[in-house]
């Protein structure tokens, strides 16, 4: 169902409801996307060039309208036979991974935040072994 689960959309309007011990080591609002073609060129411009009829300018816009609380945005995304990409802001808990070496990632600005974007499967390893420490 789109919104997560239709309980818990005002504690977590994302699309993955996560549990308050979960929460604790994650404190993260997912939105997951998929798309027949993402054009992830557009991520190389300023976002005043950004066509408003882009799909990943529109789920952006989305995560920050659903804000909840401290959470951090997590876009979660891919188009048809595409990898999984994972796109979040360096703040929060997130603002340390800067120094982390990511070998392929992009780097964009959103309303004057850096962004990472890496494949979703390097952002959970990344993750796993901050928490592993």
């Amino acid at each position: 169902m789109s919104g997560g689960h239709r309980y818990a959309r005002q504690t977590d309007p994302g699309d993955l409801v996560i549990s308050p011990r979960l929460r604790k080591l994650f404190p993260v609002h997912v939105e997951c996307k998929c798309y027949a073609t993402v054009n992830m060129a557009q991520f190389l411009f300023p976002v005043s060039a950004w066509k408003k009829s882009w799909k990943c300018s529109m789920w952006l816009k989305q995560m920050e309208e659903a804000k909840v609380g401290n959470l951090l945005p997590l876009l979660v995304f891919k188009e048809n036979n595409g990898v999984i990409m994972a796109a979040f802001p360096l703040r929060g808990a997130f603002s340390s991974w800067a120094e982390l070496s990511f070998k392929n990632k992009m780097v964009f600005k959103y309303h004057g935040e850096e962004w990472y974007m890496v494949r979703f499967e390097t952002f959970l390893r990344k993750a796993l072994a901050r928490h592993d420490r």
